[in-house]
């Protein structure tokens, strides 16, 4: 029960809001803070929840049905009731009775809404989702719908049905209607970014990829929307930045990268106007599930509403030459840390090609050495709660790196800072040195199905090209297909290769003995039937392709330089060859010209017991004219 003196507070804190925001928003706050019509449905059960209907404000002066799953955590209501959560889905997202349990199983309430006018149910003709019997709009392309009148545009609706429905899980008695956190994915990120602003009920707030400063951004929402009277309507009424000054609680800010919607300056300065903390993961994937299973989200919340640990801060990152360092401050024992660098230039930051590799602790502070041509950095740390944060990134720039020729000593690191390096029209597929384990990448990127369990790749410490490790691959007798396990690099799609080169370089060991032998393969799938371009044989002690064959030197690691021209009648695929105290070796195949490149292999051949190393792979496309 609420006491008159917390009902005295609660009124004053409204009116305080009221006062402080009525001329800054579009919106009658009176409204949105008032709760709302509601009532429990039938449509859509969810095992656990309550279905819900609540009125939102009207559209086209007709009134608005919104869609929502609500549920608490099972057990007594604790003295004051429960933290509560508003959950705000992304792009093609409704309400997620999964998301719901989650934090129910945190220790918190929760509600989550539909805010496109559905139900979490698809038409009977599959086109779609059914609608709520007194739908809303629904969201049209980037803020696509601003020349609307306002207040029929969806991101206007969208932050009002947010708000009431965070009004509504304050009035269930329940909830404690003092702890309430507020956060949403992709799309629900840039309304948590602008909601936190205008709604500052809440007592945290977490988003997830989206974020405010959209306008000025190089990712895909920033570039649909920066012309002229289209920014403007999102700069004025819906970009976060406009409302971030109204921030008064703790924030916590998740990215990836190389987010393809959102990048990372636009990312990073929003949570600096709100002094917010940082996740940046490298390249990590875009969706619900990645954000909601991220443990750290419900352990900022308990940090704020529980008094429980929070996550590892930092102050900003420094930098003088190739020294990085950065400061920080942990509540638990540093499990791992990591530098992740760039060296790319390129000013579209989702097309930045990101790395990591180890750094180190001195007492309360973070410290590595910045690679030639590094661009920017950053630091991530984990704890031994297996919770990670990171820095602020830091523009940097290194003195590039040197030029790497057949003439030098065979260098296997150098060749590898030579191969990720930036250049005009370059673009890196994949690029792993394994000096910090076996990446998401290389894990999507292998095929391997071998019911026994035997095949498949794990890190290896006692060989290696250069560092620490380097990847082990082992084939076995029982696995399903003959040329497994591979390693497959596809270009689909947009990404299908029609000109410039694909290139191949990686660091190889087969041992002489119980090694398996590696097949390269290029094809063009968008052939009936698909037509091989690339079939090269490499045992530990030759290397085969067109019926030409180079000898090597077996059980010592060597470099393979493979460049597959595409619609360059003038070039040939080139392979090239290096080990230590050899001379260098080529293959030179003048096969027909090759228009279309859909796939790159690396197989195991044979169903047997064999194994390989790998060390320092990348793949990538340097695009060129059509000669």
């Amino acid at each position: 029960m609420i006491s008159a003196k917390q009902s005295l507070y609660f009124f004053l804190y409204l009116t305080l809001n009221f006062c402080l925001l009525a001329q800054d928003v579009p919106w009658d706050m009176k409204k949105l803070f008032s709760k709302p019509q509601w009532s429990e449905t039938d449509l859509a059960a969810a095992k656990g929840m309550k279905s819900i209907i609540y009125q939102s404000i009207p559209y086209k002066q007709k009134p608005v049905d919104v869609f929502a799953y609500y549920s608490a955590p099972n057990g007594p209501i604790p003295e004051g009731g429960w933290p509560a959560v508003v959950c705000v889905h992304g792009g093609g997202g409704t309400a997620f009775p999964t998301w719901v349990q989650k934090w129910n199983d945190a220790g918190y309430a929760a509600i989550s809404m539909d805010l496109e006018g559905h139900i979490p149910l698809n038409r009977p003709d599959k086109k779609g989702r059914q609608s709520t019997p007194n739908p809303g709009p629904s969201r049209v392309g980037v803020f696509h719908d601003f020349d609307k009148e306002l207040k029929e545009q969806w991101y206007y609706h969208a932050m009002a049905q947010i708000m009431i429905g965070h009004s509504l899980i304050r009035s269930f008695p329940e909830v404690n209607p003092e702890q309430t956190g507020l956060t949403g994915i992709s799309w629900g990120g840039n309304l948590t970014s602008s909601v936190m602003g205008v709604d500052t009920r809440f007592k945290f707030a977490i988003p997830g990829y989206g974020c405010g400063f959209l306008p000025s951004s190089s990712g895909h929402q920033g570039r649909a929307i920066n012309d002229g009277k289209h920014s403007d309507v999102v700069n004025q009424y819906y970009d976060g930045s406009a409302y971030f000054k109204n921030v008064n609680y703790p924030t916590l800010w998740v990215n990836g990268t190389n987010d393809f919607h959102f990048d990372m300056p636009a990312f990073q300065a929003s949570a600096n106007a709100v002094k917010g903390q940082l996740r940046f993961e490298l390249e990590m994937g875009h969706g619900h599930g990645p954000v909601w299973n991220l443990p750290e989200c419900y352990a900022f919340a308990d940090s704020v509403i529980k008094n429980k640990p929070g996550l590892i801060t930092f102050e900003k990152p420094q930098a003088d030459a190739n020294q990085a360092s950065v400061k920080f401050a942990a509540p638990a024992k540093i499990a791992s840390v990591e530098l992740l660098y760039t060296l790319d230039p390129n000013k579209t930051w989702p097309e930045k090609k990101w790395f990591a590799t180890p750094a180190k602790i001195i007492k309360n502070e973070l410290q590595a050495e910045l690679p030639p041509g590094t661009q920017a950095f950053l630091f991530t740390a984990k704890d031994s709660r297996g919770l990670m944060s990171s820095s602020r990134y830091l523009e940097h720039q290194v003195a590039g790196l040197a030029q790497v020729n057949e003439s030098t000593e065979l260098n296997f690191a150098d060749l590898y800072s030579a191969a990720i390096s930036p250049a005009p029209s370059k673009r890196i597929f994949l690029a792993d040195n394994f000096e910090n384990g076996i990446s998401s990448a290389i894990e999507k990127s292998f095929k391997i199905d071998d019911p026994k369990g035997v095949a498949g790749i794990q890190e290896w410490y006692d060989q290696k090209a250069s560092g620490g490790k380097s990847l082990k691959v082992k084939n076995s007798a029982s696995v399903q297909h003959a040329f497994m396990p591979s390693l497959n690099q596809w270009f689909r799609g947009p990404a299908t290769i029609k000109n410039g080169s694909i290139i191949l370089n990686c660091a190889l060991l087969i041992p002489s003995s119980n090694g398996n032998a590696l097949s390269i393969h290029a094809r063009d799938y968008t052939t009936t039937p698909q037509t091989q371009l690339l079939s090269l044989a490499i045992t530990s002690s030759t290397i085969t392709c067109a019926k030409q064959t180079l000898n090597i030197r077996p059980d010592q690691w060597l470099h393979l330089e493979l460049t597959i021209p595409v619609n360059q009648s003038k070039k040939a695929i080139l392979l090239k060859v290096r080990q230590k105290d050899h001379d260098p070796q080529k293959i030179e195949i003048k096969s027909n010209p090759i228009n279309t490149l859909s796939w790159l292999g690396l197989m195991l051949g044979g169903k047997k017991t064999g194994e390989l190393f790998l060390d320092n792979i990348v793949i990538s496309h340097l695009e060129e004219d059509s000669q």
